[in-house]
Order: structure tokens, then sequence, then C-alpha cells
């Protein structure tokens, strides 16, 4: 009796730690995706300098799709980005921020440097990269990850309290990690708390 009650105790730890234990994105918070192949693209930074999504493999990214004159959302996300890497400790290395610009018009070398200034992402080096390039480039980008972006009607733009300033952009405003192998892991909504998004972040990283 005493071999079946140990069996039993046993078994019951088990079960217990398949229910603390979670495995695969079960972790992850967010939508899953499968882990599919993150579609590449090349672009080019504020720098003129171009690069791939592909470059990156071998290190977690976060892609998000921005622009510099967006006046709420946008700035919301770069301080969550910008909060999240200084959280990551170990793991920093191992995490690249990825931005894709949806405003080809309106986004320059010079807003975007400033947008990355503002927001103190320059202190990230080459961990941080804001995408640019012509809008059939951009286009590309967001059809293969189902980004919408339109510029606002011009008779809501005359609505705004200030109609001078630069057009907005209707557009998703989402992030997606990406593993170290070059796969889609979960969606995350630009609301997502900075300690989640950095959870989730060493869980691809270390993966």
């Amino acid at each position: 009796m005493a071999g079946l009650a140990t069996l039993a105790i046993a078994a019951l730890i088990g079960v217990a730690a398949v229910v603390l234990w979670p495995r695969g994105d079960a972790r992850l918070t967010g939508t899953p995706l499968g882990e599919t192949a993150a579609p590449d693209f090349t672009l080019h930074d504020a720098g003129g300098a171009p690069f791939s999504l592909q470059q990156f493999r071998g290190r977690a990214v976060v892609l998000t799709f921005l622009y510099t004159s967006c006046p709420d959302v946008c700035p919301a996300i770069a301080a969550r980005l910008h909060d999240a890497a200084g959280k990551l400790g170990s793991a920093a290395a191992k995490v690249v921020f990825v931005a894709v610009s949806v405003d080809p018009e309106g986004d320059t070398p010079q807003s975007v440097a400033q947008f990355t200034h503002e927001h103190g992402l320059d202190a990230l080096g080459e961990r941080w990269r804001y995408g640019l390039g012509s809008r059939d480039d951009l286009a590309a980008v967001w059809h293969a990850y189902g980004i919408g972006a339109e510029p606002q009607p011009a008779a809501l733009a005359a609505l705004r309290p200030d109609p001078s300033r630069p057009p907005v952009i209707d557009h998703n405003a989402v992030l997606y990690l990406i593993d170290r192998r070059g796969r889609e892991r979960v969606l995350l909504e630009p609301d997502v708390t900075t300690d989640a998004l950095v959870h989730d972040l060493k869980q691809i990283a270390g993966d």
C-alpha cells in the first residue's frame, strides 16, 4: 500500500508540474502566431544604411510600425520599447527593436533622428532600427504583416485642433515578437504592459 501511495503522490506532483509550468507559447502574452517564418524585408535606416530582418537571426526582434508625427499611440509604443530595453538585464544584447515607417512622405531622416532622440532610443545603438523606404518598399512590408496605413481624409483633418499639423495616419499599431530563428511567435497590442513585454522577450531570447 505504501508503494501505491508513493506512486499516487508522484503522479499528483507530475500533474501539478504540468499546471504550474506550461510549455510552448502558453508562457507568452498575446496572440500566438504559430511559429511561422517572419517575412524578410530590406529597408534603410535614418543614416541611409540598408538593413534586413534576416540579419538579426540569433536575436529576438520586436517589430512594430510607427510614424514620427504620430500624436498618440506611436510615442506611447516608443516609450514602452525604451522602458522594456532598460529592464531586459542580461538578455538585452539578445534583443533588437525594429520600427517600420507607415508614413513614407512624412518620415524623413531628420524626423526619425529627432523621434529616436526624444524617446531615448538612440541609447540602444545598433539594437534600434527605424526602417525607411519608398512607398512601394514600405507597402510591401505592410502587406506582408497585415498592416493598413492610410492618411485620414482631408475632411477629418479639418476638424483637428491644429489642421496645419501633418496628417494623421490610420494604421495597425501592433508589436510582432520574432524569435532567434526568425519565427513569428506572438502578436501584442500597443497597450501591452512593459513587464509583459519584457517577460515575453526574455522567454523568446532564451528559446
